[in-house]
Parts: structure tokens; C-alpha cells; sequence
């Protein structure tokens, strides 16, 4: 009986040495990862039933590795609705988006190992189809590149096809399409799929294999990722999950895109595959049939590379990290037509896990990623800071925040209409209130939020404006650019809607007047009516060529015509304009009607409008 109860005191002693529980709801709840694998399908069990259902996702697979402890995979759900077919861990190829990225990074590693490639040098010495240009002086380098620091703008339109025989090779579509550079560089982060897609195409011209090529040689074999590729061989397509996506209230089959520059999106692999390659990282590099990188060049993988405040979370290579529950958190989402994937290391506990899903639009993955954190990871939260500073110019922080991965140069400016922004406003007591949330001052630039758990910084120009608000939004670093009240979305939708809406008065009292006498408008009538009309006649195919675009609105398919057709009547309307103004000032018409001076002054303030979102002419 003593030695019963020596045991049992012994026992509880070490389980709290070691596995620092604690009790909340008479569960006990492990803070260093699940004890089994059976506790941690408990959870997702629980997780997935409710969730799945939820968000109308068809199927999920996912993969936890901890070092020594678990190596689990799980799968739930179908890969395809029709068939009705199972989702399997090993079997079930899933696309895995933007954390593709990944590949890039330790591909880009591996050439620093071997001493052909300097992360901070400028990419020209590495290129000779094209050369990127510099931002007043600044080049380009491979690390601004892996961290979204590049300063280049967004583009989007043209990088996929729906046929893979309009596939251009990477080079030359990184030659073709090259964005401006619109902001300094190594400043603001700017995510990029082009950025990434440059970094792979320097790989690329190193070592003189084709990067997809390279990556299966030198990543997937080693790591024994045997079902895995950026080539949609035809044993992956007979694997391949069908991605879906909600469209106008039905669970939708999306159709499979090829991407030009496809190495910072294009992975396919199964949960199997990456659980390989979660093991490889957290082993310092050894996968299972050779070695990828080297301890030192998995540390450099891991490390902090930028950041937009001390305080916040920043960027790693590729990874973004994340504070979340007391842990550092390195990881990466990714996000297509029909697919959504998450790729989590915690360093610290050498423990690593993959959620991928047939689905888009909903917040599964990114909720399951995060509750796995707080269920199996969490540690007491730090105490929160108490506020002792007082700022008097607090006014200049409020306004309307829009993401920083926005366009200025080319028509897919306009996708920045799209974006209500972020509010902020000063409350009674002067303080920030940002998501229904109070933030307290703790230094000239940089507010923490009451609870303690976020931290707000921001920058400012020369002359005191405020530019950007850099904040930790979903456990992701983030910059977001302070509008002027001119480019709100409230001042430019009235605007446009104003335009509108004289347009068509203007259009059915000319119809009205010219149906009463046909004589009275003569050929300035028929300008007028055009004027009036084109306005209505160019919004009209924009927002059905959205609609209707293959993919829903993702606007990213090059083979959707409505764009030349709204830039059709953009034209016409140019030379109407011109035209009628012309026939007006030189007194060539006989009418004295108001009509078409009015119809005239819209059109062209409706030119103007246009011209500031880069909508006149196909600027590709």
C-alpha cells in the first residue's frame, strides 16, 4: 500500500514536470501537443462533425508530426461529391496553393549551400532574358523576394489558362508580365505571388534545370514525397481531389487551371506527403531517403527576416510567423480556385502539422489550424500592459486602412473598389477602436489592444501623415495602406453611382423627347443618347463578365472576353465624347436642348473616373 501511493505521488510529480497540464471544465488538457494519437482524434472528430458541415466542405486531410511522439494522419469527408469517393491521407492529391512558397525558399537554400547564390545581392547578376529595374537606385534581391518586400505591385489577370496547352513557360511569362515596382523597397511587406515566381526562375537559371524538375530531384525524392509534383502527370490527376467552391448558393466543381508561373502556388501532394516533409524539417533537414538542407539552413528557414515593428510578428523565409497562445509559430496558408490549405511548425516543440481541403471561401482550415494551437499548445497568456502615454495628435491615426497587395499601374487597380477597408476611429475617451476593439497608446506609433493580446504600429511620411497600419490580422503580418478621403470606397462609389444615375435619366429623356419628335435632336440627339447610355453599357459588362467568369470572380483566367468588351465601348465612348464636344463648341447642331451638353459633361466625368482606375484602353 506505501508503495502504491509513493507511485502514484511519483507519477503526478513527473506528468508535471513534463506535461505542465492543467484543468479547465475537469479536462485535463495537455499544453506540449496531443498525449496519442487517439486524444487527437478525439478533437478532430469533434471538430470536423460540426465544422465540415458548416462551411460545405466535401472533404479535408490532414497530417500532425511531433518529434518522438506522432507521426498522424487523418481523412475525412470525399474527394469527389459525385463519386462519392473517400478521402485518403496517402492517396488523395490535394492542390496546396501559395504554400507552395515553401518549396521555393528551400529550393533557394540549397543554392546558397552551394555557394552559387547570394540572398542579398542584386537578381540582375543572376539574369539575362530580362532585368528587373531598380527603385530609384534600389535593386532587387532574392531575400526581398522570399519575404514580400520587393516593393512590387500586384497583378493577377493572366496568369492562369484553362488550357494546358496555352501554358507559357516560366521565363517567358516572368518576362512578359513584369510588375512596377511601386514602393521601397525592404520597407512594407507586399505579398507577391510574382516576387515568389522570381525567386523560383533564379533557381531555375543556376542550376540550369527546369524548377519544377529541380524541386522533384533536390525536395520530393529526398523527403520521400513520392506522390507529389508540380506536373499534373496522369496517375496525380486519376488522385486528384475535385475542388469546389460556394457559387450563388450551390456547392460548385471548379474546373483545374494551369498557372503560368506556377512555383509559388501550383503544388500538388497528399497529407502523407507533407507529414514527410514536416518530419524533414523538424529532423534538420534529413528526409527520409537523403538529406535537403542543413541544420544551419533550416534555422535560416525559421529565423525572423523582417518585420514591420519589433513587436509584432514578422516574416521568416517564405514563412510567416505567428505569436499565438505563448509559442512562436512559423507557417503558411494557401488558397485557389477550389482548394484551401494550412502548413503549421511550432520550432520549439519540434512539431509540425498540415490541414488541406477541397473546398474555398470559408474559414475551416484557418479555425482548425488555430484551435489546434489553443487546444494542445497553449500556454497562460502574458498579463496585459497598462497604458501611461497621453498623445495629443491621436486624430491623425483614424481613417480608412485598405490591404497593401493592391495594383496602381494597370486596370486591375479597380479590385481595390472592392475593398471596404478597415475603420478606425478615436472614441470618446480618445483612444483607437479598431473591430470593436479598444487599442491604449504605448508609444508615439504603436498601440496595444486592452486585453493585451494584439499590437497595433504605424508609419508615418515625412511631413507627420499617417501611411500604413501594420497589425497581426489571422496570425499573419499585415500592412495596410491609409486612404484619402478621395479614394474611399464611399467617395468613389458615389461618384460612380451619381454618373449612373444621370446617365440613364438623361438616356430615357432623350428617348422620351426623340419618340415626341424625332426632328427636334437630330444627329446631336443620337450623341447624346450615347453619351448618356455608354456609361450603363460599360458597367453592365464589367459586373456580368464578373459574374459570369469562369471561377467565380476570381478575374485571374485569361481567356474571359468581357474586359475587351467593356475596353471596347470605353473607346468608342472616348471618341464619342470628343466628337460631341466638338459639334457643340463649333454651334454644328440646331438644337437647343440641354440634353447633350449634359449627356456630354457625364460621359466625360465618367472618362475621368475611369482614367484614375486605369480602365481606358486593355493595359494588360
Amino acid at each position: 500500500m506505501k508503495n502504491s501511493i509513493i507511485n502514484l505521488i511519483t507519477l503526478w510529480l513527473f506528468s508535471l514536470l513534463f506535461f505542465n497540464v492543467s484543468y479547465a471544465d475537469d479536462t485535463v488538457i495537455s499544453r506540449h501537443g496531443p498525449e496519442s494519437d487517439i486524444v487527437l482524434d478525439a478533437y478532430l472528430n469533434e471538430f470536423i462533425e460540426e465544422k465540415m458541415k458548416q462551411s460545405s466542405t466535401p472533404g479535408m486531410s490532414f497530417w500532425l508530426y511531433q518529434r518522438n511522439k506522432l507521426d498522424h494522419g487523418r481523412a475525412f469527408g470525399v474527394s469527389n461529391i459525385e463519386s462519392a469517393k473517400k478521402v485518403s491521407t496517402d492517396n488523395t492529391v490535394f492542390r496546396i496553393a501559395s504554400v507552395s512558397k515553401v518549396f521555393v525558399a528551400i529550393a533557394a537554400l540549397q543554392q546558397v549551400e552551394q555557394g552559387k547564390l547570394d540572398l542579398d545581392v542584386d537578381i540582375n547578376q543572376y539574369l539575362s532574358l530580362f532585368k528587373v529595374p531598380d527603385y530609384h537606385g534600389i535593386p532587387a534581391t532574392m531575400r526581398q523576394l522570399l519575404v514580400h518586400t520587393a516593393g512590387f505591385e500586384s497583378k493577377f489577370w493572366g496568369d492562369s489558362t484553362l488550357r494546358e496547352e496555352s501554358t507559357e513557360s516560366l521565363a517567358n511569362h516572368l518576362a512578359r508580365r513584369l510588375p512596377v515596382r511601386i514602393r521601397e523597397p525592404g520597407k512594407v511587406r507586399a505579398y507577391s505571388n510574382y516576387g515568389s515566381a522570381l525567386a523560383a526562375y533564379v533557381v531555375e537559371v543556376i542550376s540550369g534545370s527546369i524548377f519544377s524538375d529541380y524541386v522533384k530531384d533536390n525536395i520530393l525524392l529526398p523527403a520521400g514525397m513520392t506522390s507529389s509534383s508540380y506536373i499534373l502527370s496522369e496517375q496525380l490527376k486519376q488522385q486528384l481531389a475535385t475542388g469546389y467552391e460556394e457559387h450563388l448558393g450551390e456547392t460548385t466543381a471548379m474546373p483545374y487551371s494551369w498557372v503560368h508561373r506556377y512555383p509559388p502556388t501550383s503544388m500538388l501532394t497528399t497529407a502523407k506527403d507533407m507529414g514527410m516533409f514536416i518530419k524533414m524539417l523538424i529532423t534538420d533537414g534529413q528526409g527520409s531517403q537523403g538529406m535537403v538542407l542543413s541544420k544551419n539552413s533550416v534555422k535560416e528557414l525559421f529565423r525572423q527576416q523582417f518585420t514591420h515593428d519589433p513587436q509584432l510578428p514578422g516574416m521568416a523565409l517564405t514563412f510567416m510567423e505567428m505569436h499565438r497562445f505563448g509559442k512562436k509559430i512559423v507557417w503558411h496558408d494557401g488558397g485557389t480556385v477550389g482548394f484551401q490549405s494550412e502548413l503549421v511548425i511550432i520550432p520549439a516543440e519540434k512539431t509540425g502539422y498540415f490541414i488541406v481541403a477541397n473546398s474555398k471561401g470559408s474559414s475551416f482550415t484557418g479555425e482548425l489550424r488555430l484551435g489546434i494551437l489553443e487546444r494542445f499548445y497553449n500556454e497562460q497568456p502574458e498579463p496585459v500592459i497598462q497604458s501611461t502615454i497621453t498623445i495629443d495628435n491621436i486624430d491623425r491615426f483614424a481613417g480608412n486602412y485598405v490591404r497593401n497587395r493592391i495594383n496602381e499601374t494597370t486596370f486591375e487597380a479597380f479590385i481595390a473598389l472592392t475593398q471596404s477597408g478597415q475603420t478606425l476611429t478615436i472614441d470618446d475617451e480618445g483612444y483607437l477602436n479598431l473591430w470593436e476593439k479598444r487599442y491604449v497608446p504605448i508609444g508615439e506609433l504603436r498601440f496595444q489592444r486592452e486585453d493585451g493580446k494584439r499590437i497595433l504600429a504605424f508609419a508615418e511620411t515625412e511631413s507627420g501623415d499617417i501611411s500604413h497600419m501594420f497589425i497581426d490580422w489571422g496570425g499573419a503580418p499585415r500592412a495596410l495602406k491609409k486612404r484619402t478621403l478621395l479614394e474611399t470606397q464611399l467617395v468613389q462609389g458615389t461618384s460612380l453611382l451619381l454618373s449612373l444615375i444621370i446617365a440613364l435619366v438623361v438616356s430615357v429623356l432623350v428617348v422620351i423627347r426623340m419618340k415626341r419628335n424625332p426632328e427636334s435632336l437630330k444627329s446631336s440627339g443620337k450623341i447624346a443618347l450615347f453619351n448618356s447610355s455608354a456609361p450603363l453599357i460599360f458597367i453592365t459588362l464589367f459586373v456580368i463578365g464578373l459574374m459570369t467568369a469562369r471561377g467565380g470572380l476570381d478575374v485571374r483566367i485569361a481567356d474571359v472576353p468581357f474586359l475587351l468588351a467593356a475596353m471596347t465601348v470605353t473607346l468608342m465612348l472616348v471618341v464619342s465624347v470628343a466628337f460631341s464636344l466638338f459639334k457643340l463648341f463649333t454651334n454644328k447642331t440646331t438644337t437647343g436642348s440641354k440634353l447633350p451638353w449634359i449627356a456630354s459633361a457625364n460621359a466625360f466625368v465618367f472618362l475621368l473616373w475611369l482614367n484614375q482606375w486605369n480602365l481606358i484602353g486593355y493595359n494588360l
